[in-house]
């Protein structure tokens, strides 16, 4: 008992010497954090958010997901994934070349799946930056009509969005026009 009392002491008063030498030690670095941060749109009033989910994950991204969906089916959806990027290599990146990236990411996984890019128009976002818009067809029946919209762009040095849309251009126009954070 007092062998182990002994080793015990010992092991606290290394310790304790290796603290006092750290005293004028400094801890410096870097931290990345995730705030909680306002966005607005202007959407119709027939629209509504259907669902909304947070991700973080181990790519680098935390994202936070909507579905907006007019009470009339016909009218179509809207899909908006908000999202922000703690991975070193792409935070390095400019906004514009981070929204091409995914962009091409996005467009390379539907095309894989017979959907093709059949033209392609632009809209304006509150930053007053032209935003391309891909259209799309694609084999898949429960894409009503057959097509869709794509886009990707970025809301301010941090947040990017991805939008993938079936409602009509004047829908999804108006709402990259008016999609900011605050």
């Amino acid at each position: 008992m007092m062998k182990r009392f002994t080793s015990m002491v010992s092991a606290l008063l290394l310790l304790l010497t290796l603290t006092g030498t750290m005293n004028g030690a400094a801890l410096e670095g870097t931290v990345l954090t995730v705030a909680e941060r306002g966005f607005s749109a202007d959407i119709p009033s027939d629209f509504q958010v259907f669902a909304a989910e947070a991700d973080a994950n181990t790519t680098g991204i935390f994202s936070y997901d909507l579905m907006i969906n007019s009470t009339d089916p016909e009218a179509g959806r809207v899909f908006l994934s908000i999202f922000s990027v703690y991975d070193d290599v792409m935070r390095r990146m400019k906004t514009a070349s981070l929204s091409d990236l995914f962009l091409s990411a996005e467009i390379s996984e539907v095309e894989s799946h017979g959907d093709v890019v059949v033209g392609n128009w632009s809209a304006v976002n509150p930053q007053s930056q032209n935003v391309t818009v891909l259209a799309l067809t694609t084999p898949d029946l429960r894409v009503s009509g057959g097509s869709y919209d794509i886009a990707s762009w970025s809301l301010d040095e941090d947040v990017q969005v991805l939008m993938v849309s079936t409602a009509d251009r004047n829908i999804t126009e108006k709402l990259i026009g008016t999609l900011k954070i605050k």
